[in-house]
């Protein structure tokens, strides 16, 4: 008989009955740093981006466990965001998104997914901060004081044109000298 070789994931941190894998945390490693590149960021020392990718896997993972408590859902406003996302990216249709999602080396489910996460974590950080938020119009009166001088604007002024031809008939090609009458007609349509 020949045996069957069995991989099993190494798991680095269980966050009550969820698990991070070693491969997560690899992934989640690799598009921070995909990013940090896209966006000129200065790279950390290789301990510190493990510890801080395992300290963002975690939080998600509590905002994820969280939203299920609350009973927080993202399903409908996953079709919006994939739609979202697929004319940000200009594909011509989901599977083309797909094809899209595939090629940075993702799997379909695993981008729907990512994207799922990031919509519940928003929803919860936006139930749990933003609902205890409460700025008095005082506050706001005293913030306008202290920075007046950076929201003021001069005062300016916003030009627009519209260009009447003066025989909109004519070919585009010539060079033909309208009559005093067309000229006339365009100047009254203008002022009008």
């Amino acid at each position: 008989t020949v045996a069957q070789d069995t991989v099993v994931e190494e798991i680095v941190a269980r966050v009550n009955n969820s698990i991070i894998t070693r491969a997560d945390l690899r992934r989640n490693q690799e598009q921070t740093a995909q990013d940090s590149k896209e966006q000129s960021l200065t790279q950390t020392q290789p301990g510190d981006r493990q510890a801080n990718s395992l300290r963002d896997l975690i939080d998600q993972q509590l905002l994820i466990q969280k939203a299920a408590e609350m009973g927080i859902s993202a399903d409908a406003d996953l079709v919006k965001r994939l739609d979202d996302l697929r004319k940000q990216m200009k594909a011509a249709s989901m599977e083309d998104l797909q094809k899209l999602a595939e090629t940075q080396g993702v799997s379909w489910e695993e981008f729907k997914q990512n994207t799922k996460n990031s919509i519940l974590t928003q929803k919860v950080i936006g139930s749990e901060v933003g609902s205890h938020i409460q700025i008095t119009h005082d506050e706001l009166q005293k913030f306008y004081d202290e920075h007046k001088a950076e929201i003021s604007q001069p005062e300016r002024v916003r030009l627009s044109e519209i260009l009447v031809a003066n025989d909109p008939n004519a070919p585009k090609a010539t060079s033909v000298e309208p009559t005093p009458e067309q000229v006339a007609a365009a100047h009254a349509k203008a002022s009008d």
